[in-house]
């Protein structure tokens, strides 16, 4: 039987919404976390709220809570340290932000005055993300920014996918952006998985059609900013270019061979393999084969 831990806390009416924007979000973010039970008694000018979550991801709540300055009640002294370090945190200004995330901390508050319609047409979706954070915003202007976000990304991943392929003189900084998109945590814990998704993908075609940035793949195979499973995608883009004509690509084999952490891939792969094809396996056996090949040279 799963075993499941009581929360309790006391926060003030006007925070009910922040209360259950973090709990929505947190739900997201671990799929597998289970909340039950979720009751709101008024006392005067605040709710009493108690809930149960299972024990897995209480210590986890605990802080993204604490992180929103919502007032979890215990007198248990684990809970009490988790809290402590939290309350560290926002002292010290390390993770603050919407629903717990550190979004606020990575992209400040918003600079743009210009409607939701705008930024969204624009692909701004950095500046929708900024006033969704920003709990001192109208909340109809949040909440309108939150219901564009998903086509804002969409959009933004078109433009900087058609920049990349057809400015050469722009392509680096346009696939940079692509991976921006591919390594947002706040998308990912929105539940845009897709899009990051889709961002990725159109990052590794347009690196595919200028051949003098497919070093790039081998910085992301290594790269744990990333969603783990692109890391082998990395690797098995760069694989599928250079075995095309290993002397034209000597160069970018040489870098492989110098900077690729295959200790760090294979313990990727142990991890998500069971998100790859038979034919990205192959790909991946290849790739793997290449920069052993070169490093056991005598």
């Amino acid at each position: 039987m799963e075993e499941f831990k009581p929360v309790f806390l006391e926060i003030r009416i006007k925070d009910k919404d922040k209360l259950e924007s973090v709990l929505k979000v947190f739900k997201l973010s671990f799929s597998n976390s289970k909340i039950i039970d979720l009751t709101y008694d008024k006392i005067e000018n605040n709710y009493l709220v108690s809930f149960k979550i299972d024990i897995d991801h209480y210590f986890p709540l605990l802080e993204k809570l604490t992180l929103n300055n919502l007032n979890v009640m215990t007198t248990d002294k684990e809970d009490e340290e988790i809290i402590s370090k939290a309350r560290g945190k926002l002292r010290k200004k390390d993770a603050i932000g919407f629903d717990g995330w550190d979004t606020v901390a990575n992209y400040g508050k918003p600079v743009k005055n210009l409607p939701i319609k705008t930024l969204t047409e624009q692909g701004d979706y950095i500046e929708l993300i900024k006033i969704i954070n920003d709990l001192s915003i109208d909340n109809d202007r949040r909440e309108e920014a939150k219901k564009n976000l998903h086509d804002a990304v969409k959009i933004a991943i078109r433009k900087y996918y058609s920049q990349a392929v057809n400015f050469p003189l722009e392509s680096e900084k346009n696939i940079k952006e692509l991976i921006e998109i591919g390594s947002n945590r706040f998308l990912s814990a929105v539940g845009e998985n897709e899009l990051v998704k889709n961002a990725m993908e159109m990052a590794f075609e347009a690196v595919q059609q200028n051949n003098d940035l497919i070093n790039i793949l081998i910085d992301l195979a290594n790269s744990k900013d990333i969603p783990l499973v692109f890391n082998l995608k990395a690797l098995i883009t760069f694989a599928k270019v250079v075995l095309e004509d290993k002397a034209k690509f000597r160069k970018n084999i040489k870098y492989a061979n110098y900077y690729l952490n295959l200790r760090w891939i294979i313990k990727v792969y142990d991890k998500v393999k069971s998100e790859l094809n038979s034919d990205e396996k192959s790909w991946l056996k290849k790739a793997v084969s290449l920069i052993n090949s070169y490093r056991t040279k005598v």
